[in-house]
């Protein structure tokens, strides 16, 4: 997993950050805080690597979760297909 974690600029840590920032209960509020607050609050290309991945997430019409562990795999799991 760690391997991942480099290929795709962010982490776990990045997606509870996410999560702890916004109260968002589907994906268009994780996208928006994203393109908002998330070049300011994440380490530089973390926030555009997660919208991306976020972006195909809901795109794919992958129903919405609150736990960003969840999430994160999700993601993941994505990018290994």
């Amino acid at each position: 997993m760690a391997n991942l974690e480099k290929m795709h600029g962010y982490d776990r840590r990045d997606v509870q950050m996410l999560f702890q920032q916004t109260n968002a209960g589907d994906w268009n509020a994780a996208i928006a805080w994203l393109r908002s607050e998330g070049y300011r609050q994440l380490a530089p290309g973390h926030a555009e690597s997660m919208l991306l991945d976020l972006e195909r997430l809901q795109h794919d019409h992958e129903p919405f979760v609150r736990d960003p562990l969840q999430v994160y795999g999700l993601a993941m799991q994505k990018h290994q297909a």
